[in-house]
Formats: structure tokens, sequence, C-alpha cells
């Protein structure tokens, strides 16, 4: 299993790591993806 930890905060960074994520791994080998966002209120 792969583990990555986005770092930035920034929503549309994260959001745009996740679709890169799916669509360029291999589907064979899971994949734990961790970020948190900025305070949005």
């Amino acid at each position: 299993m792969q583990y990555i930890n986005y770092l930035g905060q920034d929503a549309y960074t994260n959001i745009a790591m996740d679709s890169w994520l799916l669509n360029n791994l291999k589907a064979d080998e899971p994949v734990f993806s961790l970020w948190q966002n900025k305070r949005a209120v």
C-alpha cells in the first residue's frame, strides 16, 4: 500500500492531486491519501 500525505492546504491543489492519482496510478496497488484543507468559514 502506498501512503501519500499532501502537505499543502489548498483545496484546488488537493483535488487535482486526487484526480491525478486516480488517472495515473496502477489499479492493482491500494493507495491511502491524506490531506486537509484550510478553514472555509
